[in-house]
């Protein structure tokens, strides 16, 4: 059963290489592959990486170039825990689904979203708080339609 890749991803939280494809029989159904790593050894390399999976799903990989997969996985090893390099930090992705992520990637999201709404926001008793404060807006193109 041949396989054609369409799209590859990765996710952070937690570790994952998301393969989308089709079957060449099948035109009409898309289908997701998520291959999770666990634990990766500290000495492990991209390259060696790229070698384990090509080995174990043949199937799946032999339509994409070698240097896409081990491009992708310097990516997942490179990372960092890190808020700001979150897949899915509000302030960098603006399009991604949080209907279709896990509980734990959600929980983490509004997290993140929480702690940027209370570093934002301003209270009566705060110095820079104005009550009803209005401002003029100039916009620089036209704004008729709405």
């Amino acid at each position: 059963m041949t396989k054609i890749v369409t799209r590859i991803a990765i996710t952070y939280k937690p570790q994952a290489l998301v393969v989308e494809f089709k079957k060449a029989e099948d035109d009409n159904n898309i289908f997701h592959k998520k291959i999770s790593f666990r634990k990766i050894d500290e000495g492990m390399d991209h390259e060696r990486l790229a070698s384990l999976l090509i080995e174990k799903y043949p199937e799946l990989f032999e339509t994409v170039p070698r240097n896409t997969i081990e491009k992708m996985l310097k990516r997942l090893l490179d990372w960092k825990d890190d808020p700001r390099t979150f897949a899915l930090n509000p302030e960098e992705s603006t399009e991604t689904d949080l209907n279709k992520v896990s509980d734990e990637e959600l929980i983490e999201v509004k997290k993140t979203m929480d702690d940027v709404y209370s570093s934002n926001r301003i209270s009566p008793s705060d110095q820079r708080y104005e009550y009803d404060r209005r401002v003029d807006y100039f916009p620089e193109s036209d704004s008729s339609w709405d």
